[in-house]
């Protein structure tokens, strides 16, 4: 918005009186034009929010964000619900950027899954930190400890999937070496 609206200033400012439109010796003409440009770049952005918010377009050169048809398969026919819950220390964001947009692409996938599952798959994000109720359940769940040498305390990175009926799956640890293959270990 910023943007459009710093972007009106200079093209009403640079162009005045150069075309036909924007001769005018009048000052409420200018401040007319500039509230028509600005009411329709907001009223353009607005539009193109709302339409193209469910279209969805994956630009990365690996595909990171495009689902299998054999995955949206299963998350559409999914019999009962799953809950998964993804543990992660941002420590381990801050020390590597490797981790951190391991992490993120981790938590864009499993939002896919939810979108994608017709309410049938849902997650939690939790982040532990030492000494806390959260890093007892993920060490309960079998999510494997990190240790950070410098802090001497544990850092998280993994996940669990539960359904109704208790089944349980876990992923004790995301490694950097499988984040191309998230999608086939989730």
């Amino acid at each position: 918005m910023l943007f459009n609206f710093t972007t009106v200033l200079i093209i009403i400012f640079k162009t005045a009186g150069t075309t036909p439109w924007l001769k005018s010796g009048r000052r409420g003409y200018y401040i007319s034009v500039f509230i028509f440009l600005l009411i329709g770049f907001t009223g353009l952005n607005l539009i193109a929010n709302n339409l193209l918010r469910r279209w969805q377009a994956d630009f990365t050169e690996e595909k990171l964000f495009t689902l299998t048809d054999s995955t949206r398969k299963i998350l559409s026919g999914l019999p009962e619900p799953v809950v998964a819950k993804l543990y992660y220390s941002p420590i381990l964001g801050r020390r590597s950027p490797e981790m951190r947009r391991l992490f993120d692409q981790v938590r864009l996938t499993l939002q896919q899954y939810a979108k994608l599952s017709n309410g049938r798959f849902s997650y939690q994000i939790y982040n532990p930190v030492p000494l806390s109720d959260i890093e007892d359940r993920a060490l309960a769940a079998g999510i494997q400890p990190l240790p950070v040498i410098d802090t001497s305390t544990n850092a998280y990175f993994g996940l669990t999937f539960t359904d109704e009926l208790e089944n349980r799956s876990v992923i004790p640890y995301f490694p950097l070496e499988r984040s191309d293959f998230i999608e086939q270990d989730l």
